[in-house]
């Protein structure tokens, strides 16, 4: 919701902005006029001077670095803001990369940001105040490389807890805001294009599946209408068996040969055109465009409008190793063998955005907008293992060879219409409402994986000879589709009120949201257990021929499922009130607080679309059902010392709900880990109280530090953890641990490098860190892990984003150095001997140029990951060296951008 508290934010920025503005004026200019004409008499009464849009804005970068800064201080609780000029003068392309700049947020794989050193789980997104869904199908939270920087109009991150919020609320809360109708005619147009250092010529694809540059899939990948046939007509159960005792149309049966043959038949309608082939990339493609304008239809009436596209497309080798320990006595070996892999994997990621929003304003006291959003996103991926264990290695002279695809298509749909409402000649009463509809959908048709050992030389390692495994899933088709509805609508109204040393404003709305979601899932095998071995030998295309498989003498068989239910049925509804006030009493004091109650109802079922006689059973749908009503307060003081110095306190009880892939007890695979991982229906939620104390200095050279405390109790929490390891495989889930604290300090800081020396004119230094601590005790929930008392999952002991910065005198030049890192975290708990899975910091240094030609044009350059970072996560045995089991490899990226302004 739009959360809008005029009077109180009127009051307490007047004093600040003006203090500010006059101080940084006397401190460092940031502007210039142009040059008076040479020839004053062409200064006349009919020759005005030089117009507006002919100032040249200088010290970009630290003039976004301020702004930044400042917008904090009207709001009444922890938050931060950035607006679009922040975003573009520092040259951000993306929402992900914007958000690296602000206090104790971390950017994760690009896309995720977790706040304070906690995980997703913590982190929520909103899109113009309402709940929309993420159109990735192992996330709780929107990607936000999706949304391109153009789109947006200013970002608010709020780190404490306020009414107006949803109560699910764990480290902070991001809102989208996207961009408004223009005040003028706005066009911009932005090219670019980019490397990666390990996008060279040993990439890999494959031949099935049209290479195409616009997300789309050619339909090659789908199930094919003919399996989708025999499950109806054979209910679900495609085994010979079961072919040979269905009756035909004609009420005749087939004889059990032929429901073998018929049974093989469909192992050649599924696509096995997957034999990889090395390519070499492409360079990057990056295109973004902006139109939009205004119309004056009479004195009070303005209509407006704003298009928006965007465009990327890029390659990348992200190549991963895989290992896996084990304790004495376990499953595999002598303790502490490891098993590993060698993936060489490749990736192609294409994405589209386009929006449209269109407004009318009456006056300066209603405005009703529409926004229409779609993102599409992309991935193509080819892999290629060789992997060892303790029976499968170069001293026996063998080694395992595995070939996978894995397409994904992505897509966000939002339609949204909001309206803000003054009435000066009632009491001074503000509104706003919405309404928001949005669609996610995730598509995998075609997830491929072909077990394969190949005979190799036990000296060099060379193949002699390649083979298909002799397995129940040497080729695996997994088809998976989800479909997430949202609808939310909500309003608010305020009333101000004015004493003789107060000024109150009183606030209460209401907010709906619903979610349904749709989620099929679909194995399909073909099975070579009982296989002709020679008929095993060769590629995969031989193997898997259209003759080798119908050849009745090699025992191929197709089978359906992955032993346990694939798809599930589930939906939430929000229904939650709120009151809250915001009091300034004489020229200190800020009181905010108030109370939300909100009904929660939750229904996970899982469904088994291969059983055509048994439906969920009342068991299954009442352990998947879940509700909540609560009380959720929150409050906040600000002492305002001076224009200088201000103190914050702020307390919150919140709530972290599971998501519904995490309650439903369905199997699915971590696309950048490949781990499996499956949910647990008997999951609940999280309660927590939150406190924030924060003191904040503006100095008047524009300086600005900030120091925080925080603390978090938290009842009930939810830690991912390791449930089950084979030789082969590591099975992720999740349960409730008995609680967990995590505590905190951040600092912030934002200094002009040129106070200290002359030599350092124009230089300037923002940076800031966190460093927090937590516990988790699992107790009695305890199901073997080795650690019962530990970090949270996902948690950071230390997270640090600093940039130096530079704008050049002229200008025309600006650059800055970014740098990002996060300690060690969690990424998993270990059981029975194995320890904790911890992911190691990741050191992120980027270079960003940017010259400035001329008003309307600019050149960017940047170098992304410098120090040549790979992402690691270690785990070992309890009290001895930890093994690196994954490792994935991310390259430098340099990439340069041309943009355009009319």
């Amino acid at each position: 919701m739009n959360r809008k508290y005029n009077l109180a934010r009127k009051r307490l920025p007047a004093a600040i902005s003006g203090a500010l503005t006059m101080a940084i004026a006397a401190a460092s200019p940031i502007a210039f006029a142009q040059e008076e004409p040479e020839t004053p008499a062409e200064q006349t009464d009919t020759q005005p001077s030089q117009p507006m849009e002919e100032v040249v804005v200088l010290q970009r970068l630290k003039t976004a670095a301020e702004d930044l800064v400042f917008e904090k201080q009207e709001e009444a609780f922890v938050a931060d803001k950035l607006g679009i000029e922040q975003i573009s003068r520092a040259g951000d392309s993306d929402l992900g990369s914007a958000l690296r700049r602000v206090t104790g947020l971390t950017l994760v794989d690009g896309k995720f940001i977790y706040v304070r050193g906690l995980g997703e789980r913590y982190s929520s997104t909103q899109l113009n105040g309402a709940a929309v869904p993420s159109p990735d199908l192992s996330r709780n939270v929107i990607p936000l490389d999706l949304f391109p920087a153009n789109v947006v109009s200013s970002l608010s991150i709020q780190k404490s807890y306020s009414p107006d919020m949803p109560a699910a609320f764990g480290g902070g809360d991001i809102d989208i805001r996207t961009r408004s109708i223009p005040n003028e005619f706005i066009f911009n147009i932005e090219a670019g294009t980019g490397w990666n250092s390990n996008s060279s010529d040993d990439a890999i694809t494959y031949n099935g599946g049209d290479d195409d540059n616009f997300g789309t899939d050619d339909g090659t990948r789908a199930l094919s209408s003919q399996i989708k046939q025999a499950i109806a007509t054979y209910r679900g159960n495609i085994s010979a068996f079961n072919i040979q005792q269905t009756l035909n149309f004609d009420g005749t049966q087939h004889t059990f040969e032929e429901g073998q043959a018929i049974n093989r038949e469909l192992a050649t309608a599924l696509n096995r055109n997957v034999e990889l082939k090395d390519k070499s990339l492409s360079p990057d493609i990056d295109l973004k465009g902006t139109i939009g304008n205004n119309w004056f239809i009479s004195d009070d009436l303005e209509l407006g409008a704003i298009g928006i596209f965007a465009y990327s497309n890029e390659w990348r080798n992200r190549n991963q190793i895989r290992r896996a320990a084990f304790p004495d006595g376990g499953d595999v070996g002598a303790g502490g063998f490891l098993t590993e892999e060698d993936i060489t994997r490749t990736v192609q990621e294409v994405e589209m955005t386009g929006a449209a929003n269109f407004g009318v304003r009456y006056q300066d006291d209603h405005f009703i907008e529409t926004s229409s959003l779609f993102l599409r996103n992309t991935q193509d991926e080819a892999l290629d293992t060789i992997g060892e264990s303790i029976d499968v290695n170069q001293a026996v002279g063998l080694q395992r060879h595995d070939t996978e695809i894995r397409y994904e298509e992505r897509e966000l749909f939002v339609n949204q219409i909001r309206g803000e409402h003054a009435f000066p000649d009632y009491w001074g009463i503000e509104g706003n409402w919405f309404y928001s509809d949005a669609t996610a959908k995730s598509d995998i048709p075609n997830e491929v994986k072909i077990e394969g050992i190949d005979d190799i030389d036990n000296q060099t390692g060379a193949i002699i000879q390649r083979k298909v495994l002799e397995s129940a899933t040497a080729a695996s088709y997994r088809f998976q589709e989800l479909e997430d509805e949202v609808e939310s609508y909500g309003f608010e109204a305020s009333l101000p009120l004015s004493f003789s040393r107060a000024e109150l404003t009183l606030t209460g709305g209401y907010e709906y949201n619903r979610k349904a979601r749709d989620y099929a899932g679909l194995t399909v095998n073909i099975d070579t257990a009982g296989a002709n071995l020679a008929a095993l030998d060769g590629s995969i295309s031989e193997v898997f021929s259209d003759d080798n498989i119908l050849d009745p003498d090699n025992r191929f068989e197709t089978t359906l499922g992955s032993g346990k239910p694939e798809s599930y049925l589930a939906a939430q509804t929000t229904e939650s009130g709120f009151f809250m006030f915001d009091l300034y009493w004489g020229d200190n004091w800020r009181f905010t607080g108030g109370v939300r109650s909100e009904q929660f109802m939750q229904v996970s079922i899982p469904i088994d679309d291969l059983d055509f006689e048994n439906g969920p059973s009342r068991e299954v749908i009442e352990s998947g059902s879940f509700s909540e009503d609560d009380i959720y307060p929150a409050f906040s003081m600000t002492y305002i010392h001076n224009d200088e110095f201000q103190l914050r306190f702020g307390y919150g009880r919140t709530t972290v709900r599971p998501d519904l892939r995490e309650v439903t007890d369905i199997e699915y695979i971590d696309p950048q880990t490949r781990f499996r991982v499956s949910g647990n229906p008997s999951l609940i939620t999280s309660q927590l109280d939150n406190f924030d104390i924060r003191a904040e200095w503006y100095l008047a050279s524009g300086d600005n530090y900030s120091v925080g405390l925080f603390y978090k109790d938290i009842t009930d929490p939810i830690e991912r953890i390791e449930t089950f390891r084979t030789e082969a495989d590591v099975i992720l889930g999740y349960l409730n641990a008995v609680e967990a604290e995590i505590y905190g300090v951040e600092f912030e800081a934002l200094k002009d490098l040129a106070s200290i020396h002359d030599a350092f004119e124009g230089f300037f230094f923002s940076g800031n860190l966190t460093f927090s601590d937590s516990e988790i005790t699992v107790g009695e929930n305890d199901i073997g892990l080795t650690n019962n008392e530990r970090n949270l999952t996902g948690h950071s002991d230390y997270v640090a984003n600093l940039q130096l910065g530079f704008d050049s005198g002229d200008g025309l030049h600006s650059a800055s150095l970014v740098y990002n890192v996060f300690g060690e975290r969690v990424f998993f708990a270990g059981r029975n001997g194995v320890d904790d899975a911890v992911e190691q910091p990741f050191h992120s240094l980027d270079l960003i140029y940017s010259f400035y030609p001329g008003l309307n044009s600019s050149i960017k350059v940047k170098v992304q990951n410098l120090l040549g970072e790979e992402v690691v996560i270690e785990q070992g045995l309890e009290g001895e060296k930890n093994f690196d089991i994954f490792e994935e490899e991310v390259g430098t990226t340099v990439s340069v951008s041309y943009s355009w302004e009319f």
